[in-house]
């Protein structure tokens, strides 16, 4: 039987690759001009980072990259900056 500690460890490494993987695709997509399917798959995905077992790093690299992806899109949209705000701060 594992212990809890190594489960905890498991589930980190999991969560790691999922984060991994979804901020890859979100890139692709910034980088394809397809700024809503980026912001939509980030904002989606900020509620598996609310677990317990992702690391700060992990989370920070997804908030970090939803921030750059609502920068960008006020500066063609000039949209609302209340959550662009909340999200870089």
């Amino acid at each position: 039987m594992q212990s809890l500690a190594s489960t905890n460890d498991e589930f980190t490494r999991h969560y790691t690759t999922a984060i991994d993987a979804l901020c890859e695709i979100a890139h692709s997509y910034f980088f394809l001009g397809r700024l809503d399917d980026a912001q939509h798959l980030l904002r989606t995905s900020l509620q598996m980072i609310e677990a317990s077992e992702v690391v700060p790093q992990d989370h920070l690299k997804l908030l970090l990259l939803y921030g750059k992806v609502l920068t960008v899109d006020h500066l063609i949209h000039r949209g609302d900056t209340d959550l662009m705000f909340s999200t870089t701060l």
